[in-house]
């Protein structure tokens, strides 16, 4: 790869750029910015700028990153699409369900083209681990899943006030449910098609925001698993768990501390410490872009998945009204 561009310079975007700039310093990074935001380093730093997709295409990239808000996902992504690149688009893919349709034609039309959607956690080496042990019934059979996200809005980008940010937003896909999508896509991936059973979501005073901070979801799977998942963004200790419970032990991944455990009945039989760095699962996402690109491996997290995920979160968001 010779050339990529990023569409779209906020907080991701302006990670992938420094990843990039980092680990493949050959590489040649075009920018596309709405002009709306800060000027920063990265746009300083960028080989060239552009102002919309037509400049852009006429650049020759080969590949493209769409990091622009969800709300420009579609627009911001089809001509890349449609010209062949390889494109990594950012999560969630689009915050419009009225969008659908135009991903689903898409998604039919281009059903052999390299396109990754940014569900970074999918990339973790733990999920590998975990999906081993499942699949060996290592700790029998199922009985319940319960994942835990709890986080601090304010604190997550020092350099912005937390109430202009896209997750503050709604008309640029704010709100938990689809900022951390991240946990309904990893759990569609290992338990397979979820069934909606009971929603709630919900505001505090603490933040004095227009979308939800905390969501909580009941699932069940084919199999009528129980699957709770829990999400919120205005609690100032951080936790970011999974723990799966079977009739002979359990599993429990402390995503936030990266450490791995895997239990036979109260005993811990094995331990593994992963990276609790956000940046190492980007770059391990990045270098699989890569190798997309180059035809080594196919979309670990594909188009058709991520709009699984977004229908997924339409029905979540239909099932009931926030409260």
């Amino acid at each position: 790869m010779k050339k990529i561009i990023i569409y779209g310079l906020g907080s991701i975007g302006r990670k992938h750029f420094n990843l990039i700039k980092k680990n493949f310093p050959d590489v040649k990074i075009g920018v596309i910015r709405s002009g709306k935001g800060l000027l920063n380093k990265e746009s300083c730093e960028a080989d060239k700028n552009f102002k919309n997709s037509r400049e852009a295409l006429n650049w020759s990239p080969e590949a493209a990153i769409i990091s622009s808000p969800a709300s420009h996902h579609f627009e911001h992504s089809k001509s890349f699409i449609k010209d062949g690149l390889p494109t990594l688009i950012e999560k969630p893919l689009d915050l419009d369900f009225k969008h659908l349709g135009k991903w689903e034609n898409l998604e039919k039309s281009t059903s052999n083209y390299k396109i990754l959607i940014g569900y970074v956690l999918r990339h973790d080496p733990a999920i590998k681990y975990i999906k081993d042990w499942l699949k060996n019934k290592i700790i029998g059979e199922l009985i319940n899943v319960q994942m835990l996200n709890g986080s601090w809005l304010p604190a997550w980008r020092e350099d912005t006030d937390y109430k202009n940010s896209i997750s503050a937003t709604k008309s640029l896909g704010g709100g938990v449910l689809l900022e951390q999508s991240h946990d309904i896509n990893l759990a569609t991936s290992l338990f397979g098609e979820l069934k909606v059973k009971n929603v709630i979501l919900n505001n505090t005073s603490q933040l004095g925001l227009d979308v939800e901070e905390i969501a909580n979801i009941n699932f069940v799977d084919k199999n009528y698993l129980p699957i709770n998942i829990h999400m919120d963004f205005c609690s100032r200790s951080l936790i970011r768990e999974i723990l799966i419970r079977g009739s002979d032990g359990f599993i429990k991944w402390d995503i936030k501390k990266g450490i791995l455990s895997l239990h036979k009945g109260s005993i811990c039989i094995k331990t593994l410490y992963f990276s609790n760095n956000p940046n190492e699962r980007l770059l391990i996402q990045l270098k699989h872009f890569i190798d997309i690109f180059e035809s080594k491996e196919k979309p670990l997290v594909s188009l058709k998945d991520g709009l699984k995920t977004l229908n997924l979160i339409k029905k979540i968001r239909n099932f009931k009204n926030e409260i």
